[in-house]
């Protein structure tokens, strides 16, 4: 398997405390903004924090190091995707410890994981080299290497998936974006046992050679607690991004719902009343930028970024 990419020292560094699980013990923020503050560049399995390294991201550097000093998480996409690739692991970074004594850990070898049980979001912070990019994620239980329960396999028999995709609409813009994994399969989520322990992360590239960086990643209360009836940005798809004469939009579980676009003034330039399914925008004759697209309905409201050329 190929190596995963970063940066370049494994210079021993001095620990703060941002990677924690929290005291009710569901919630947890993985900040990659800085090698200090989650312990990547020292992390157990191995240099790195890596577990498993899937094919649609690879090295742009021999150096098996994950995280630089300085700066945040830096993936790079294969130039070709191979459809259902595997994902890359790794395990939560934890801090053991205090002071001198502090040492890099993670939650599989503390034997503790975040319990997403009644917490069912996460929320990523990051930003992509190509408007449109898709980084896919999910989020491994109660082991190490490649989780054998996690959204990627919960383990019924028709092998369901539980992927959060987060769509970059910007290039090299931050973005930030809440997904609640209980509203893309209820069925399925409700019935994972593996969400009560959840101990790693896993990352596959949807897009061919485009470069993402992560800069944190909240699990559970820490995303903002549950809202499984709220209808969030992964419900909703929007295509092509970025869009020249049309956008499409699917709306998901929702009906009877409401679909705008909205410039970044949050002047309505569109509106679509009545739908379910899918409906589309014609954006032939709307100005080249940045436009939120939102779907209102009886679920809630949901956003979604698109660029408009």
């Amino acid at each position: 398997m190929k190596k995963l990419l970063l940066s370049a020292s494994a210079l021993m560094l001095a620990l703060g405390a941002t990677a924690q699980l929290n005291a009710a013990g569901d919630g947890y923020t993985m900040d990659n903004t800085a090698a200090t503050s989650q312990c990547n560049l020292n992390g157990a399995p191995n240099n790195g924090g890596i577990m498993a390294a899937g094919p649609t991201l690879t090295a742009s550097a021999s150096v098996n190091s994950l995280l630089a000093t300085t700066g945040p998480m830096t993936l790079v996409s294969e130039a070709s995707i191979a459809p259902g690739s595997h994902a890359t692991w790794f395990g939560l970074p934890a801090i053991s410890g205090s002071g001198a004594s502090a040492q890099c850990s993670n939650l599989y070898d503390q034997t503790v994981g975040i319990d997403m049980s009644s917490a069912s979001k996460i929320t990523v912070t990051g930003e992509a080299d190509a408007a449109g990019a898709v980084l896919e994620i999910f989020i491994g239980s109660d082991g190490q290497w490649f989780p054998a329960t996690s959204t990627y396999n919960v383990g019924d028999a028709a092998g369901s998936s539980i992927l959060a995709p987060v769509t970059f609409a910007a290039a090299n813009v931050e973005e930030t974006v809440t997904i609640d994994l209980s509203t893309i399969d209820a069925t399925v989520w409700a019935a994972w046992a593996g969400k009560s322990k959840i101990q790693s992360v896993g990352f596959r590239s949807a897009t061919g050679g485009a470069t993402f960086k992560v800069k944190s990643v909240k699990f559970g209360t820490e995303a903002g607690g549950s809202s499984a009836a709220e209808v969030k940005s992964e419900s909703v798809s929007v295509y092509p991004n970025p869009a020249t004469d049309i956008v499409n939009v699917n709306v998901g579980t929702a009906a009877n719902a409401t679909v705008q676009l909205t410039d970044v003034t949050g002047k309505v330039v569109a509106s679509v009343s009545g739908v379910s399914g899918s409906t589309v925008i014609n954006t032939a004759n709307v100005p080249a930028g940045l436009y939120v697209v939102s779907v209102t309905s009886a679920n809630g409201v949901s956003t979604s970024k698109v660029v408009v050329k």
